[in-house]
């Protein structure tokens, strides 16, 4: 990472200054991003978003070691770390609604609801919960004292077994 905001820095005498700001606030701006996004791999990226803001911008640096300055890089790691999530759920959103669209389009929303109640019990909940009632796989995970990724992750598996359904009934229908 370093080698890529090294690039954005013309002189050897801002190279050296920009690596001791790196080395200074690496960790400081891993945490603070880890702590806003829960997720090192998008940490990690959002990190390196910053460190190349500050090369393209080490100009504004004035002090490497000041309050100011550390206050500067928490800020600006704040909103990178919050365009960061807005991006990631965007485009979860974005998958998400695809794939309802996918297997929800052709079917009026009485035949799908007979499909429903063909499901087990926990995935129609949390398809009613979901879809139904609009909660978030947040305040679902919440609700039932899991993580957001297992409620994301069972109503993938409850969405794609009622598309097996109406797939199904289609073939017995054609």
């Amino acid at each position: 990472m370093l080698a890529i905001c090294l690039a954005y820095i013309d002189t050897a005498e801002q190279k050296t200054r920009f690596e001791q700001f790196y080395r200074k606030y690496e960790r400081l701006v891993l945490w603070r991003a880890g702590s806003r996004l829960h997720n090192a791999s998008d940490a990690e990226d959002c990190a390196q978003e910053v460190f190349i803001y500050f090369a393209k911008n080490f100009a504004k640096i004035e002090e490497i070691g000041s309050t100011r300055t550390k206050n500067f890089v928490l800020t600006v790691t704040d909103g990178y770390a919050i365009n960061f999530y807005k991006k990631r759920t965007k485009e979860r959103e974005t998958a998400v609604k695809t794939i309802e669209e996918d297997c929800f389009c052709e079917y009026a929303a009485g035949e799908i609801s007979g499909f429903i109640q063909m499901l087990d019990e926990d995935d129609r909940n949390l398809l009613y919960l979901h879809h139904g009632y609009g909660l978030t796989t947040k305040e679902i995970a919440d609700m039932y004292k899991i993580t957001d990724g297992a409620v994301r992750k069972r109503l993938y598996t409850a969405r794609k077994k009622l598309k097996k359904l109406l797939e199904e009934e289609d073939e017995c229908n054609p």
